[in-house]
């Protein structure tokens, strides 16, 4: 299940990303890692890893340019590798992230003695892998205004099922900055806005879990569902048609809720957005 949800972002997130790419001189750099001991010997107790984060190209024009660049490779390593990113390169940082994970359990004693302690036997560990890692970074929105990239971590260490963590970034390309909504709403009666994009985020969720089957959830969800807790969340990527919020597992109800995409459009969020942020430019100008 978790390689097909994994095969899934991968695709979504490039397909997507190509079509609301605009006519502008970036490319990009994948940094891959991959690591199967199964591969090896079905006696090896080992982590599995297979990562692949992709960053803006070092193929700079200017020293800002640069600098912008070298701001959005420093604030995704570190969400997405933390706490193993310390200014240090991206191959430096993806190496220590493995090892240090790797070394966790050396040897079988030591595997065997976590199993117990958290309650398992080894009947209930699934024979095929013991430990896996998955991190994943790929760019979604490329724009003269913005760069937009959703990351993905997903950890496996047995049991039923797997631990996600999912964040989307978005980029003011000028400078580097991670946006947030203080950058692209107004600051002038900033709470009354984040209280009516809350309201939007609440109806679009409940027009979504209207026909909670299509979503495979089971009827009566929104009941479960903590309202209070559907708020902008700083969460969110962009496209040509609006803001995407990413609500994950767990973060606005129990398991049976599940993790939501929820879009708002463009057009009803013009009227509170700041016109000189770099998403107001991207889609109005």
């Amino acid at each position: 299940m978790k390689k097909n949800n994994l095969i899934c972002f991968f695709l979504l997130a490039l397909i997507a990303g190509a079509c609301s790419k605009q006519n502008c001189s970036l490319s990009f750099i994948s940094y891959k890692y991959k690591e199967d001991p199964l591969e090896k010997t079905t006696d090896t107790l080992g982590v599995r890893f297979d990562i692949d984060i992709d960053l803006p190209k070092a193929n700079y024009l200017n020293t800002d340019e640069q600098t912008a660049f070298n701001r959005i490779k420093d604030t995704i390593l570190d969400y997405m590798l933390y706490p193993y990113y310390r200014g240090k390169s991206t191959e430096e940082t993806i190496r220590d992230f493995c090892d240090s994970l790797r070394s966790e359990f050396p040897d079988y004693e030591s595997f065997y003695n976590y199993i117990i302690s958290e309650g398992y036997t080894l009947k209930d560990w699934q024979p095929d892998f013991w430990w896996e890692y998955e991190v994943t970074v790929v760019p979604y929105t490329v724009s003269d205004e913005l760069l937009s990239f959703r990351g993905r971590k997903i950890e496996y260490t047995g049991g039923p099922s797997q631990v996600q963590y999912t964040k989307y970034f978005v980029f003011d390309r000028k400078t580097g900055h991670l946006l947030t909504e203080k950058d692209i709403f107004k600051s002038e009666n900033y709470d009354a806005t984040f209280h009516e994009v809350a309201k939007m985020l609440r109806t679009e969720l409940k027009r979504m879990l209207k026909n909670p089957s299509e979503l495979g959830l089971m009827e009566g969800v929104e009941k479960e569902i903590d309202w209070k807790q559907v708020i902008p969340n700083s969460c969110f990527d962009v496209t040509p048609k609006g803001l995407v919020y990413y609500y994950e597992l767990y973060e606005i109800g129990p398991r049976s809720v599940g993790c939501h995409d929820v879009q708002l459009k463009k057009s009803k969020l013009k009227k509170y957005l700041n016109k000189e942020s770099p998403l107001y430019k991207y889609w109005f100008r």
